[in-house]
């Protein structure tokens, strides 16, 4: 950092205007100071002007906003000046409409009771030419006689629409007689056909028909007389051939039925054991996770209590060592300024090291 001078004739009057104030000294040595600075930044800070517009700013505010108010305030007072003036207008023609009212009202009233005077009867009118007033009778004859009209003609079409109904019933049911008629004659016809049919490949085979057998004593024919016992013997062994047989079949399908039950039998063995296995396998696992878990939750607080009883343990010698030994109780210690954070007996001087140094007066640099 290049270091600063001041004129001779600027620290003249600094040093003057030091002596003649003398306020009371701060913690870094200087007079007429509020902060803590180094004695470069009290000398700059001597020799700036300091220029503050925040007391214009909160005039110009404070203006801007009483004119506002001013404004607002004469808003207001026009808008109820209008609604003052709309509410008389309205209430003085209430009154002339009331006073009209009025005055209609009394002026009815006293012609009322001035012809009430004059006359001394009851008010009536008498019409000498008028007919009789008919008797309630005939009106009630006359609405009796359009009634029985409304009610013979509400018969006469509930008549009407049920001999149509029963019309198109009949119609219906002549159409359906119709085609059954229809569908037994198709039905009776194909039936002679196929008899007809059936006739005429009956007369076929009979006329086709092969001659009778000759009577020839060394040939065999059929009839009453052809089962011998040998025959009989034969059909006798091959009934029981075949129902020794059938009870091989129905002891075979026995044994397979049989079969098949201890296979199904073996098979959801089986298939027990394996879900048994799955079961034990599942609650194994489960188990070791549980045991798992509760070993790290045991960890965890046997980690979180060690770390509580350090704590506490630090707290405990925090508490009973001496004053001014933590770091940033040691750093409170050394002041520094508030402004370059610079130590207080700070003249000027740079910390950075130059490569070149200029000696004044010479002719060489170092």
């Amino acid at each position: 950092m290049p270091s600063y001078s001041v004129p001779r004739s600027e620290s003249r009057r600094l040093s003057y205007s030091i002596a003649s104030d003398s306020p009371h000294m701060t913690s870094c040595g200087h007079f007429g100071v509020g902060q803590d600075m180094c004695r470069l930044c009290h000398r700059r800070a001597k020799l700036n002007i300091p220029v503050y517009l925040q007391e214009e700013r909160r005039i110009r505010e404070a203006e801007e906003d009483k004119l506002l108010n001013q404004y607002r305030d004469n808003k207001d007072m026009e808008e109820q000046k209008k609604q003052d003036e709309a509410l008389k207008a309205a209430r003085e023609e209430r009154q002339k409409v009331a006073a009209y009212n009025l005055g209609i009202a009394e002026a009815t009233r006293a012609k009322k009771f001035d012809r009430s005077q004059e006359l001394e009867i009851p008010r009536s009118i008498i019409f000498r030419k008028r007919l009789r007033t008919p008797p309630s009778y005939l009106k009630q004859q006359d609405f009796a006689r359009q009634i029985e009209a409304q009610m013979k003609w509400r018969h006469e079409e509930q008549r009407a629409e049920k001999l149509d109904k029963d019309f198109t019933e009949r119609l219906e049911q002549i159409q359906l007689a119709e085609s059954l008629a229809q569908e037994r004659e198709s039905y009776m016809r194909n039936k002679r056909l196929q008899q007809e049919q059936l006739k005429s490949v009956l007369i076929n085979q009979i006329r086709s028909k092969p001659q009778e057998v000759p009577d020839q004593p060394d040939v065999t024919l059929f009839g009453l007389n052809d089962m011998s016992t040998e025959k009989l013997q034969e059909r006798r062994l091959h009934a029981m051939d075949i129902v020794r047989q059938q009870k091989d079949l129905i002891e075979q399908r026995q044994r397979q039925q049989l079969l098949k039950q201890i296979q199904e039998q073996e098979y959801e063995l089986k298939a027990l054991d394996v879900m048994k296995e799955d079961l034990i396998s599942e609650r194994r696992e489960r188990h070791r996770r549980d045991m798992k878990i509760r070993k790290n939750l045991e960890a965890d607080w046997i980690d979180a209590m060690d770390e509580k009883h350090q704590r506490d343990e630090d707290e405990k010698m925090h508490l009973k060592a001496p004053q001014g030994i933590l770091v940033h109780e040691q750093c409170d210690q050394y002041k520094r300024c508030a402004q370059c954070q610079r130590t207080l007996d700070n003249f000027g001087k740079s910390n950075i090291w130059k490569d070149t140094r200029y000696i004044p007066g010479a002719r060489i640099m170092v």
